[in-house]
């Protein structure tokens, strides 16, 4: 069984980054910000962030202050959950 430790994971190719903030089967993704989508799980708990440009990563951080935290929870009824907005 794998650990519930951050994972990240960058494709040089197209330069996109995607941190696993914890094990969890995604069940929607959310674009928190251009180019900048949330995976969450069933329960909406976040398990992971894409950055669809790596180079926007840093900026992005700036923006939050230096540090980031996912505050929010997306509460779905079961079966509402929305439609993924992004594949990658």
């Amino acid at each position: 069984m794998m650990s519930d430790g951050l994972r990240m994971r960058y494709d040089a190719e197209v330069d996109a980054l995607y941190l696993r903030l914890r094990e969890g089967e995604v069940a929607a993704t959310i674009e928190v910000e251009e180019m900048v989508y949330l995976d969450v799980d069933n329960e909406g708990r976040a398990v992971g962030i894409e950055f669809v440009s790596g180079a926007d990563f840093l900026p992005f951080l700036q923006r939050q202050g230096g540090h980031s935290r996912c505050r929010i929870r997306w509460v779905y009824p079961p079966g509402r959950l929305p439609r993924n907005t992004h594949s990658g």
